[in-house]
């Protein structure tokens, strides 16, 4: 009797995950094609793609689009835990990431910005535009609303970008604590363009509000990520 097509993706699962485990496919490291790996085990392409899904949604490897399956690298997310904050993308993201400025506008803030920060709608707010990319391209988009009146109490020269990165590095690293929601969303017309790609792509939102001692709201930071370039993985210790 010829094995079922269970035992065998079960079989195939097994052995790359093994793999995986003993460091011969290393984090990072693409896996071999669909092609090369259905003649290795000897089974049809849908056989294997079953062990390869298995492989995904165990969180071992992951898909770049038009390249192919990689091992899923966490060292960047290995030490995230719930008592630290940290700036979302860096903390979840499979791969290095480089970012950059790519726009910072003063505006009046929409009546739902406005009501997160506790200002009135004749507040201006500095709205920092961030790009996130990785060896594979744009992977995530920040929005970072600060009040224009806290940039002002902390002396903060708005002429240079450079003062404002660290500022809002600043708030990252010393807000007593923040709120998020992660939401699951179509992309529009703007995110395909910043991201580049298809209009109506799944796309991961975890949006935040951080907060100073007093309570007092200091920015919003909504963050627009690619689901396949982030491993959300979260460590949670219990206090004795």
């Amino acid at each position: 009797m010829q094995p079922s097509k269970k035992y065998l993706y079960v079989k195939i699962y097994e052995d790359l995950y093994n793999k995986i485990k003993s460091s011969e496919y290393k984090p990072g490291d693409k896996l071999p094609s669909e092609h090369e790996l259905s003649e290795q085990y000897e089974v049809s392409r849908g056989t294997l793609r079953q062990a390869l899904l298995l492989l995904k949604e165990n969180g071992y490897i992951h898909n770049i689009k038009g390249s192919g399956s990689y091992v899923t690298n966490f060292t960047g997310c290995s030490n995230i835990t719930l008592d630290r904050l940290h700036m979302i993308p860096y903390s979840f993201a499979k791969h290095e990431l480089k970012e950059r400025i790519d726009k910072l506008v003063y505006e009046v803030p929409t009546t739902y910005t406005a009501r997160q920060l506790n200002l009135n709608n004749s507040q201006l707010t500095l709205n920092c535009q961030k790009v996130y990319s990785d060896k594979t391209g744009a992977v995530a988009f920040s929005l970072i609303s600060i009040p224009v009146k806290l940039l002002s109490k902390h002396n903060v020269d708005i002429t240079k970008e450079e003062n404002i990165k660290k500022f809002i590095d600043e708030i990252v690293n010393t807000a007593k604590h923040a709120r998020a929601r992660i939401m699951f969303s179509e992309v529009g017309d703007f995110l395909a363009r910043k991201l580049e790609v298809s209009r109506k792509e799944k796309i991961v939102i975890v949006e935040e509000i951080y907060y100073c001692e007093e309570d007092t709201p200091l920015a919003t930071m909504r963050h627009s990520m690619k689901p396949d370039s982030f491993e959300f993985v979260i460590n949670r210790t219990k206090v004795e």
